[in-house]
């Protein structure tokens, strides 16, 4: 049986065959983890605001700008190279993985 984060890449890589990776859909397919931390670190600056704490709070908003940026960042490298990577992959393989991964079906 294959790791979720295994079978999660196969499944993207299979999306990414028939549809070029691109930023909208990055960003969209990772909308709730990203946004999930930074809605934590945005209370987290709320929260120290609130106590006075401002200079942590002003760290707490760079990290939370750091890790948009690096997102996105990330989105454009992903984007930029998938020609390469496309080229280069061993697409029976990557079905054949994909297939072995369904559940219920055994390695």
């Amino acid at each position: 049986m294959r790791s979720a984060f295994q079978v999660d890449l196969l499944t993207r890589y299979r999306s990414f065959r028939n549809h070029a990776p691109t930023v909208g859909r990055l960003a969209r397919r990772n909308a709730l983890p990203v946004g999930g931390w930074c809605c934590v670190l945005l209370a987290l600056a709320a929260l120290l605001w609130w106590l006075e704490m401002r200079l942590a709070a002003a760290g707490v908003l760079g990290f939370m700008a750091s890790t948009l940026f690096h997102a996105f960042a990330s989105y454009y490298r992903t984007r930029d190279v998938w020609p390469v990577v496309e080229r280069i992959t061993d697409w029976d393989a990557v079905e054949r993985l994909a297939g072995e991964a369904r559940p219920g079906n055994s390695p």
